[in-house]
């Protein structure tokens, strides 16, 4: 239980990479979707929540 902040902030940081891909792939493929729009908004947050939590 010692390392559940470290793996939170795995979780958090691996969850803005995957959604990062995400969106990198439909802009590449011209198919940006509404979807897409609104995840862009949250890997600022995650990843100033994964520093947070390295502190």
């Amino acid at each position: 239980m010692r390392d559940l902040v470290w793996f939170e902030a795995l979780t958090k940081y691996k969850k803005c990479a995957a959604t990062a891909l995400l969106i990198k792939r439909a802009l590449k493929a011209g198919e940006l979707k509404d979807v897409h729009r609104r995840m862009r908004p949250a890997l600022p947050v995650l990843l100033k929540e994964v520093a947070a939590l390295l502190g």
